[in-house]
């Protein structure tokens, strides 16, 4: 097993050095909504165990595109958002601070409050609250959330 979390390591240090993180942070502000839910979950990914990715993120202005992206957007492009941003966040008091001042103290807060989330369905008025409005909940229609990451 160690030998594929060293290449997985290194895949990311590569995908980091091609500018994937740039190339994910600007599609958060220019994809499609399904592209922008997975641009967030894969800077949620890059960002969970390498300080490195998070700065990188930072840097490229992943905070701001993250922090637009956790209301009116849809809940699943919300949620991730928020996921995104509350692993940025984690074990960083500084980056922690740059959310909040963004705006995105409500969305670090409510991760916070659901911490151990595992999969299920998002009924229509938690997906309203969490995006702001009720038409982006009924557009979405509460599809299943993936899982949290057990190893929180």
């Amino acid at each position: 097993a160690a030998g594929n979390d060293e290449g997985s390591d290194t895949a990311r240090g590569r995908m980091m050095e091609a500018g994937a993180i740039s190339f994910l942070v600007d599609l958060l502000g220019s994809g499609s909504i399904q592209g922008k839910q997975w641009a967030a979950v894969a800077l949620k990914t890059l960002a969970e165990k390498h300080h490195e990715s998070k700065l990188r993120i930072v840097d490229a202005g992943g905070i701001r595109a993250l922090v637009n992206l956790t209301s009116g957007k849809g809940p699943h492009v919300a949620v991730n958002a928020s996921k995104a941003l509350h692993t940025l966040a984690h074990g960083d008091a500084d980056i922690e601070r740059k959310i909040r001042q963004a705006g995105g103290g409500s969305a670090l807060d409510h991760m916070s409050t659901l911490g151990g989330m595992t999969m299920r369905k998002v009924s229509e008025d938690e997906a309203a609250e969490a995006t702001g409005g009720k038409a982006a909940a009924q557009q979405e229609g509460g599809r299943a959330l993936p899982a949290e990451d057990a190893a929180r």
